[in-house]
């Protein structure tokens, strides 16, 4: 186990099994018995610091691009690292779920805040023109601890699309 290539492998096997793997089990149980086979080869690994770098880097890049084929067996697979490892090992994992749910019901409040008709005043008073208000806007607030990787570099977007996040920036300043 002094090459890393082990935690690597499984950690590849994993993000795998959760990008496509999954939809051909039908029930919990096989996905149960499948979760519970990767944590039985994970007992043995020395470099499980390195499988969490490599699985943190696969989960963030499922859960960003909306790729996964399920939700509660991610869960479930962070919940057997936890009972294998501790709460210390799986926090940032859990905090990368929570970062999501929470974007999400934001991405619903700023949504909610144009619906309607006092949506439509909203929307006229912000300045909203018919380009702009088609321009469909999908916001991820992360928590940086919980992330691998440094932060974006900034980039210049067009102006169309920079008065969408600066909308939205404000939206959410004001909360």
């Amino acid at each position: 186990n002094k090459d890393t290539r082990t935690a690597q492998y499984l950690s590849l096997f994993v993000d795998d099994m959760f990008r496509k793997g999954l939809k051909g089990m039908s029930s919990d149980v096989e996905i149960d018995a499948s979760l519970e086979q990767v944590v039985t080869v994970f007992r043995f690994l020395q470099d499980k610091d390195v499988f969490e770098n490599f699985y943190k880097q696969h989960l963030s890049r499922r859960l960003l691009t909306g790729r996964s084929v399920n939700d509660e067996a991610e869960k479930s697979m962070i919940s057997k690292l936890k009972s294998e490892c501790g709460h210390q090992y799986t926090s940032k994992l859990e905090g990368m779920f929570q970062d999501m749910k929470l974007s999400e019901d934001l991405l619903k409040q700023y949504r909610g805040s144009f619906a309607g008709s006092a949506g439509s005043a909203a929307a006229s008073s912000m300045g909203l023109s018919g380009l702009a208000s088609s321009i469909e806007l999908k916001v991820s607030v992360l928590t940086s601890g919980f992330w691998p990787g440094p932060p974006g570099a900034p980039c210049e977007l067009p102006t169309e699309i920079q008065d969408c996040c600066n909308r939205f920036e404000t939206f959410y300043l004001a909360k």
